[in-house]
């Protein structure tokens, strides 16, 4: 799918978080199932599913603190790339800044996609996967596996 280390956030038992190189929503992020073989929702186990859900709960959280989000989507396509992923994509009623750029989320109050492309230079992609990483890692909660 195209998503190398230096953009892998964290690392899960069943799932892998990834900062989305286009940072048209600030903190857009993909996560994929590390399981070949499973396309659909419905092919993932209930070990799988429970974690999926807890990574949303822990990414929300930290966007949260970070950059408080108005609003979230998640979608689930596999057109392109047929192994199971999800794009998590914060949406903001008002521009924010992160690294000296300020962040417009262009769409607002209509369908994410498709996102308007924001190339951000790697070194603040970097920076953003980092503050996200960061803030998962203080928000640890005992009930969680890292």
């Amino acid at each position: 799918m195209g998503y190398d280390g230096d953009m892998k956030i964290k690392e899960y038992r069943y799932w892998n978080l990834f900062l989305n190189e286009n940072q048209s929503y600030l903190g857009r992020c993909v996560l994929m199932l590390e399981r070949e073989g499973a396309n659909f929702l419905v092919d993932t186990t209930q070990e799988e599913r429970d974690e999926l859900f807890q990574i949303l709960g822990e990414w929300q959280e930290a966007l949260t603190e970070l950059w408080h989000p108005d609003w979230w989507n998640y979608a689930q396509l596999g057109n392109v790339t047929p192994q199971l992923h999800f794009h998590l994509v914060p949406r903001y009623k008002e521009p924010r800044e992160f690294g000296g750029e300020k962040f417009v989320d262009e769409k607002w109050g209509h369908d994410y996609a498709p996102a308007p492309k924001r190339e951000v230079d790697r070194t603040l992609n970097r920076a953003i996967a980092g503050e996200i990483k960061t803030k998962l890692l203080s928000n640890i909660l005992p009930q969680t596996n890292r």
